[in-house]
């Protein structure tokens, strides 16, 4: 009787210590455990572009358009999730809030890869934004942090139905990737485009559209 009892009260002590080291956080209609250790420092992981799940709409290969579906960017998987997770073959272009997505090929160091870019100007050439997410783990200690992410941003050109390929936004770059360099030449010059800008790359594209 008495092995019962200590055998009873070691298990409640253990359930007691458990659910003080776990406590769950709102994520859209479910709920994500978050472990705390043992000095109750978390760990604070943002993997999303934004948090809170946004009104959007789907244009998918196969069945069109989709209206009135809430989406979120999960940058650190990178992929797109609506209440459940997309499969990325069936992707045109999805519409998150006002920002629009498309998958698809590109070049990264010699390979061909596949990926969600926030598509910035849509045409011939398409000027696309891909977003890595970068998790630095935390340190423990007086000088000590928490676990964070970092989001890097990298600009890529996609002509026709080729692989993205990045770019770093100076003029040169653009113009090689281009083809009738000296019409952008002179189109850059004339119109004093500044690369270093969206809106500029997204006028030069207009007009190299109509080339």
């Amino acid at each position: 009787m008495k092995k019962n009892v200590f055998f009873i009260v070691l298990l409640l002590i253990f359930n007691i210590i458990s659910f003080a080291q776990e406590q769950y956080v709102q994520v859209g209609h479910g709920r994500s455990r978050l472990i705390l250790d043992s000095e109750g420092s978390d760990v604070e992981v943002h993997k999303y572009l934004s948090d809170e799940w946004k009104a959007g709409n789907l244009i998918s290969k196969e069945n069109g358009l989709q209206s009135n579906i809430e989406f979120r960017y999960d940058i650190m998987n990178d992929r797109i999730e609506f209440r459940s997770i997309l499969n990325p073959k069936s992707v045109n272009i999805v519409a998150i809030g006002s920002k629009f997505f498309i998958y698809s090929e590109f070049k990264d160091e010699g390979f061909v890869r596949k990926g969600y870019f926030e598509m910035i100007y849509e045409g011939k050439t398409k000027l696309l934004i891909r977003r890595t997410a970068n998790l630095v783990h935390g340190k423990k200690g007086a000088y000590g942090f928490k676990a964070y992410t970092t989001v890097i941003e990298n600009y890529y050109l996609k002509i026709d139905d080729n692989p993205a390929i990045p770019f770093n936004k100076k003029k040169g770059e653009i113009v090689d990737l281009l083809s009738n360099d000296d019409l952008v030449k002179k189109y850059l010059k004339k119109e004093r485009l500044n690369t270093k800008r969206d809106k500029d790359i997204i006028k030069l594209l207009e007009f190299y559209d109509t080339l």
